[in-house]
């Protein structure tokens, strides 16, 4: 099996003298359209080029619905911290509007322990002005 070429070379015009062998011009040149690549290499080429960027997508897609599972989670993780944050607040309200009502039920009960030892005193008299 022989190799095929690709070769970019233009071969020299007809009647074209040069003042140096072919070959020695062809040393000395960094001309690109001389270049010639067996066929096999540029398939390789080609697809080792293809091969690397169809691992790139495939990891980058991976990675996109890993992204999307990990905001998915944050946005679940956020739900529940301001739900606990709102059942926080509803208890400090509930707490602030018991202690609100004992308070309440503290000033009544100081008016009614004061009223009582009014009535006592108010009874003491009596019975003091009843026994003389």
């Amino acid at each position: 099996m022989t190799a095929t070429t690709l070769s970019l070379a233009q071969p020299p015009a007809e009647g074209t003298s040069t003042t140096m062998p072919q070959r020695a011009m062809d040393a000395l040149t960094t001309d690109a359209t001389k270049l010639s690549f067996p066929l096999q290499i540029v398939i390789a080429i080609v697809f080792s080029t293809v091969s690397a960027v169809g691992a790139v997508w495939a990891t980058q897609s991976q990675n996109d619905s890993k992204w999307q599972g990990v905001q998915a989670d944050v946005r679940v993780i956020l739900t529940q911290m301001s739900s606990t944050a709102e059942i926080s607040r509803l208890r400090d309200d509930a707490v602030k509007a018991q202690l609100d009502n004992m308070r309440e039920e503290i000033k009544s009960l100081k008016g009614n322990s004061q009223l009582l030892q009014l009535q006592q005193q108010q009874l003491q008299l009596e019975l003091a002005k009843g026994k003389r």
